[in-house]
């Protein structure tokens, strides 16, 4: 995996193949579509960032908007170990320079996706007990981190 420009035909293409786990949440939390999610996700973000599998197949987006963090992608975006923790060590420095530089930093996971918790965890982020959340009042986590 590796970092690649990120564009609207990107955002396209991860929104048209967004993961299963990524799709129910958005879905859950603000009521659209993949597609909507990923492409309002990049434009109203202060900073994007997006990577592409080995063989350049776009796989995941990840933003600032305000002050919440988001990231959604494809199901090529975990497929491997090597994808998995370069996504945890570059995750961590990214978001490290993210609140470094734009200040603390938020959103809401949903409760069941129990992965991507721990995965914020590891970024640094602080991982709140479930609360009704967004557009369905389904279960969501808080996470936030500060400098």
């Amino acid at each position: 995996m590796k970092w690649m420009t990120p564009t609207m035909e990107v955002a396209y293409y991860i929104g048209y193949n967004l993961r299963k786990e990524d799709a129910e949440e958005v879905a859950l939390s603000h009521g659209v579509q993949p597609v909507d999610a990923v492409v309002s996700s990049y434009v109203n973000s202060r900073r994007v960032a997006a990577f592409e599998t080995e063989d350049g197949e776009p796989c995941g987006m990840c933003g600032v908007n305000g002050s919440r963090v988001w990231m959604l992608g494809t199901p090529r975006l975990l497929e491997t170990a090597r994808n998995r923790w370069q996504l945890a060590v570059v995750g961590r420095q990214w978001v490290d320079v993210c609140v470094e530089e734009l200040g603390p930093l938020y959103n809401y996971v949903y409760a069941k996706n129990e992965r991507s918790a721990k995965w914020l965890s590891h970024l640094g982020f602080t991982v709140d007990v479930p609360e009704p959340y967004g557009y369905a009042k389904a279960l969501f986590r808080r996470f936030w981190r500060c400098s």
